[in-house]
């Protein structure tokens, strides 16, 4: 069969192109945070735009890795929606605390990485690390399935127009982009909900109870239905080269990984290729010329010396050809006059 990605494969591509993606796209992803915040942007800073970039989208390899590896498993089993919400629900398990601490890093609430870390286990524990945990993954698990899907739709369809086997690099960044502002938009209320439970720390205003509790103030008394669209024009410009990124990287690194297994194969089957042809020239030889002691045809056509067994054993699998030479040097090949249960048993172990 041809090779194909393995998990590790897909593990590694997909959790290299959301790294570097995260790191691109982080002051995007800030001025989205600070806009959807309680009381809006009005805490923007300079500094705010970095602050945490490099250690929480650390967090991102671990969601591209999950991400990809679970859709590129599940997809050809389960079809492209099923494999979305899989690696949408799997990677909730990096994107969640990663979002917690970007958040809160952002908005001035920590003033470093590691006095997050800190503050928050000490008060919380580990569950403080998925404070808001239900909105965020009620946001990420249908806006990774409709961008994975629509992305799935939107490649099948170029293909189909190109005739082509993959998407290029360009292409896929063109259907990332697309993708990911549908889903951004679609999802976008539920956004809105998860990163002001998140940061409502930041605001000197009574707290939300809960998740129904935000969208019903949000509603009455923090700008009506308007509200739960605030930072889309952020989000988008976010989210629109994330995704575009990712998914070129994703398939640039894939390609690259399949091509060196592609080569490996060949080198391989260029290998075995020679070695059969090989043990076919030694098939073909005669045994009349034995070498080093090897066994000797009796009187009656019969075999003496008790190594035929033994230079059978020794003769190579198709995965293990090294031991060609060695046979050769110590064995004659048989002949077309050799016994048949000889001939019988070389033929079974080439």
């Amino acid at each position: 069969p041809p090779p194909s990605l393995t998990v590790a494969d897909r593990l590694l591509a997909g959790g290299t192109a959301r790294a570097a993606a995260q790191c691109v796209m982080y002051p995007a992803d800030a001025l989205r945070t600070l806009a959807q915040t309680r009381g809006g942007a009005g805490s923007l800073r300079s500094s705010s735009l970095l602050s945490g970039a490099g250690t929480t989208s650390a967090f991102a390899y671990g969601i591209g890795a999950l991400q990809f590896a679970v859709f590129g498993t599940v997809a050809p089993l389960a079809g492209p929606l099923a494999a979305s919400v899989c690696g949408a629900a799997a990677s909730c398990l990096c994107s969640v605390p990663q979002e917690v601490l970007k958040q809160r890093l952002v908005t001035g609430i920590y003033p470093s990485f590691g006095e997050a870390v800190r503050r928050i286990w000490t008060a919380q524990g580990p569950s403080g690390f998925y404070a808001g945990w239900l909105p965020t993954v009620s946001r990420n698990v249908p806006f990774v399935a409709a961008t994975f899907t629509a992305f799935a739709a939107l490649e099948a369809r170029a293909l189909r127009a190109s005739g082509e086997e993959r998407l290029r690099p360009s292409e896929s960044v063109a259907i990332g982009m697309s993708s990911a502002v549908l889903a951004a938009t679609l999802t976008q209320p539920i956004d809105v909900v998860k990163t002001r439970l998140m940061t409502q720390a930041a605001s000197a205003l009574p707290p939300y109870a809960g998740v129904r509790d935000c969208a019903l103030t949000m509603l009455r008394t923090e700008g009506g239905p308007a509200a739960f669209y605030a930072g889309l024009h952020q989000r988008i410009l976010y989210a629109g080269p994330l995704w575009a990124l990712q998914f070129g990287l994703n398939v640039r690194l894939s390609q690259a990984l399949l091509e060196r297994r592609r080569a490996a194969a060949e080198r391989a089957a260029a290998a075995e290729r020679a070695a059969v042809e090989r043990v076919g020239r030694l098939r073909g030889g005669s045994y009349a010329r034995p070498l080093h002691g090897a066994a000797r045809p009796g009187a009656a056509g019969g075999w003496r010396g008790g190594r035929r067994l033994a230079a059978c054993s020794a003769l190579p699998r198709p995965d293990d050809f090294a031991s060609v030479a060695s046979w050769e040097e110590a064995y004659a090949a048989p002949g077309q006059d050799a016994p048949a249960d000889w001939l019988a048993e070389y033929d079974e172990m080439r």
